[in-house]
Order: structure tokens, then sequence, then C-alpha cells
């Protein structure tokens, strides 16, 4: 069958059976073929590129993971935890430490957390970690009886004017120190002690 000359004239639309195959044929939008006179709802593997879309409702799914410091995250996944990740000229304004417990002798553990409350018992020794440049740490005493505390760092704690502070070792009372790390040295300040 051949086209009638009807474009240019038509008043109304022209049935697809009027046509030739040619006018006919399906055309691929990604891999979804789509027939003259028909509509479709969804489209495969389409790239698109520049796109504005500036009405309707977009429901658009993406897949794939995407990485931030050494923690890979699925898309349209959540994590409560980053690894090394640098962050620069941040603001924090609200914040919450970690705060671990312990009772007895201990070997603190930063991933536990970053402030660590030890109760006493008996003579009780507390172990800091290897110095890591740039680590700090808070470690409260909590004595519960007239407990004995030494502290294990070797040579690398220091403590000003090199005198390991005296703890209060009464019950019910607690001492708070401070720890600041340089990564050959690991520095103890007595931030108070008798609470």
């Amino acid at each position: 069958m051949t086209v009638p000359y009807a474009f240019a004239n038509a008043t109304t639309s022209l049935p697809l059976s009027q046509l030739d195959a040619n006018f006919n044929t399906p055309i691929t939008l990604g891999n979804t073929a789509i027939q003259l006179g028909n509509t479709v709802t969804t489209l495969n593997n389409m790239t698109l590129a520049n796109v504005t879309i500036t009405s309707g409702t977009s429901n658009i799914a993406i897949a794939g993971n995407i990485t931030i410091g050494n923690t890979t995250i699925a898309l349209g996944n959540s994590t409560s935890s980053l690894g090394n990740v640098t962050l620069a000229n941040t603001t924090v304004t609200n914040y919450t430490e970690t705060l671990f417990s312990a009772t007895g002798n201990t070997t603190i553990n930063l991933t536990n957390g970053t402030i660590q409350k030890i109760t006493t018992s008996g003579a009780t020794t507390i172990t800091l970690p290897s110095s890591v440049a740039g680590k700090s740490f808070s470690v409260l005493v909590a004595y519960a009886a007239a407990d004995t505390l030494t502290w294990a760092g070797g040579s690398t704690l220091k403590w000003s004017q090199g005198a390991t502070p005296t703890p209060t070792s009464a019950t019910g009372k607690f001492d708070l120190f401070s720890f600041v790390q340089d990564g050959t040295n690991t520095y103890g300040i007595v931030n108070g002690q008798n609470y």
C-alpha cells in the first residue's frame, strides 16, 4: 500500500492502517521497543545526560556501591561507622563519645571508646595502648575500696615533672586523667582527683 499524500491536509488523526510498514515499525529506546501509537511506562537501559526534570514524579532506581574512606556502602543503604576518613575544617556542635567500662586490671583498647571508666578491684593495673600520633583519650578511675593503682606504659608514659600522680585510693572516690600521644610517647595529664 502506498502512503497517501494526506499529512499536510490532515484534519484528524491518520490510522496506522493507512500507513505503510515503514511507519508502523517500532522504535527502540534503550532496550524497550515502542510501537507507534502506543505508550510505555518503563524504559530500560537508558543513559540520560544533562537532563532537567521540570515537573512530575521521578522514581529512579540507582544501583551500585560508594566507598568513603575504607568503608563500602551499597547505594540506598546506611552505615553508622566510617573508617579512615579525614575531615578538614569540620565543626561539630553536639557529639557523644563512647564510654567503655571495665573492672580490675585493664588494657585500654581505644576501639572500645575514647573515655574509659575503670573500677578498681584490689591492686589494679591499667595498661595504656602504644603511642599513635594524634590519639587522645580519657580514663576515669573509680575506687571500689582503698585499692592501689599502677599505670603500665613503660618509658614512653610521661607525667608532668616526671612524677606519677598519687592515686586517691579511697572508697567511692574518682580520679580523672587524660592522655595525648605523639607517636612516640604518651603524655598523662591529671584533670582532677578525689571527686
